[in-house]
């Protein structure tokens, strides 16, 4: 099980490098499905498309998807799961609609990376909770679980301003993480190791 937490994801040239140091596979060979429903409603696929080509997918490898028509996006033949930044609840409730996060854990289970960026990190962990202090709870959604994949919290976009959140949050909870934009958390060999 391949889990790669991030706070940028492509967006960031060091944070994309570490991606693909970890991955060790060239971007053109990778299938991939993308979850951008933490943007629902300003995710421009057109203009993501185009980014994920410019740093070398292939259009024909590469799966959007839509919490509206879910089954269309199990069972595919892909390496990589990339699930986008944006708002963390927003993403929590089109998931837990869509019924997806069951075909995210079992995809991981069978060998699918899993790449989260920001939101796709934070629902990654145990619980997403503590996102409170980032993104607005719009949706107003009472179940924070997250999907379990790293044992614990991670708040991402650490810098000087999140300190004394996350100085809040080590009294809450036994494992709290922190990512910069530039760096990556992964886990090799059964240890979650950050560069």
């Amino acid at each position: 099980m391949k889990i790669i937490l991030t706070s940028s994801g492509f967006e960031n040239i060091e944070s994309l490098c570490k991606i693909k140091k970890v991955l060790n596979k060239s971007f053109d060979r990778i299938k991939m499905l993308v979850i951008p429903i933490a943007r629902k409603y300003e995710y421009k696929k057109k203009k993501y498309l185009e980014d994920y080509i410019s740093i070398g997918f292939k259009e024909e490898n590469i799966y959007f998807f839509n919490d509206e028509e879910p089954e269309k996006y199990r069972k595919l033949n892909i390496d990589l799961i990339y699930v986008c930044g944006g708002n963390t609840f927003l993403l929590k409730e089109c998931l837990k609609k869509s019924d997806f996060e069951k075909d995210i854990i079992e995809y991981v289970n069978n060998g699918v990376v899993y790449l989260g960026a920001s939101a796709g990190t934070h629902i990654a962990t145990k619980s997403i909770e503590h996102v409170k202090y980032f993104d607005d709870n719009e949706v107003n959604i009472r179940d924070f679980n997250g999907l379990n994949l790293y044992p614990g919290i991670v708040i991402c976009h650490y810098n000087d301003t999140r300190k004394k959140i996350y100085e809040e949050l080590k009294t809450k909870y036994d494992k709290v993480e922190t990512i910069s934009d530039n760096e990556i958390l992964y886990n090799k060999d059964n240890e979650w190791v950050k560069i």
